[in-house]
């Protein structure tokens, strides 16, 4: 399946610590439409585009935006979710009101539930939200990330089972939910530097190949199955990666242009995975640990240091550094 995420904006009700993309409560321009709708189009009749997936920081600080790019997607035939953290359902009216018009497209709504998002949101706005997908009867599924897995012992493991049964006592049921995604979390954007050290003694330096992005089962680096672009243009595959930028070159050029073989960063982590990085960084300066939390966790510190010679590849700027 051929997929689009869009990143509406960075901006987000939240800052958890294990975001990928560090999005956070800051200010962030919001995804000009007509580049969207154009980006949406063009993979539409290029790469015969199957799902687009409208996400954030938090897509819901921009509903009216949400709303246009999400009906403007169906419209074409394509499939639509949109990732949330249920902010924006503080009570029924607000929840049905944003919920309503997505509903009516087929729009998949994705609900995040776990200990991080708590800090932020309460559960009761999921709840919320279900209730009210449940009355527009519309479809959803949820997302439960754990630092390590939802057996572990893990403070932040056994919080978010405890928000699931809190979730579930409150709705009086289990959740009707099309499909229930549990995982760890991948240690990239602000989780490298927030709760990578929780984990990685012990796990070694790892030497696994990347050549397909473990966040996506169709994810290959070397096809167009999976992309993303966000509000600065960058076309990646969610990863602070960029194969292309849309207000440099038209997408189907950077679609036309693209050589994994070639691409100085892709390249090598399918052929010899983030360790391949290690030696260029190591030469600017950078010192390799006896523990990682992951592969993402090593690939995410040797690109902050390769940044400064690849800005235009390493980017955008919100998925490095520590916000």
């Amino acid at each position: 399946m051929s997929v689009l995420k869009v990143h509406v904006s960075y901006k987000c009700s939240a800052q958890c610590d294990h975001c990928h993309l560090q999005a956070g409560k800051y200010e962030s321009p919001a995804i000009n439409l007509e580049m969207a709708k154009n980006t949406i189009l063009k993979l539409k009749e290029k790469n015969n585009l199957e799902l687009v997936i409208l996400l954030g920081g938090e897509p819901g600080l921009f509903p009216v935006l949400t709303h246009k790019i999400a009906e403007f997607a169906a419209g074409l035939g394509c499939q639509t979710r949109i990732e949330t953290n249920a902010s924006w359902a503080n009570n029924k009216e607000a929840a049905v009101k944003f919920l309503k018009p997505m509903v009516k497209i087929g729009c998949e709504i994705m609900l995040s539930v776990d200990a991080f998002h708590a800090k932020f949101i309460k559960i009761e706005n999921n709840a919320i939200a279900i209730r009210a997908l449940d009355e527009l009867e519309g479809r959803y599924v949820m997302e439960i990330p754990y630092l390590v897995s939802e057996n572990s012992a893990n403070s932040l493991d056994m919080q978010t089972n405890k928000l699931i049964v809190e979730l579930e006592e409150r709705l009086g049921r289990v959740p009707f939910a099309k499909n229930i995604y549990k995982g760890a979390v991948y240690f990239k954007g602000r989780a490298a530097s927030k709760l990578a050290g929780l984990v990685q003694k012990g796990r070694g330096v790892p030497k696994e190949k990347c050549a397909v992005v473990p966040w996506w089962l169709n994810g290959a680096q070397n096809t167009f199955d999976l992309l993303s672009i966000d509000p600065f243009g960058n076309v990646t595959k969610e990863c602070g990666i960029a194969i292309g930028n849309v207000y440099k070159n038209e997408i189907e050029n950077i679609i036309s242009n693209y050589d994994p073989g070639t691409h100085p960063i892709i390249s090598v982590l399918i052929e010899k995975g983030p360790i391949g990085l290690a030696a260029e960084a190591c030469a600017m300066g950078y010192v390799l640990k006896e523990d990682y939390a992951d592969k993402c966790h090593l690939c995410q510190e040797l690109r902050e240091v390769l940044r400064v010679k690849y800005p235009e590849i390493l980017t955008p700027e919100n998925l490095y550094g520590n916000l």
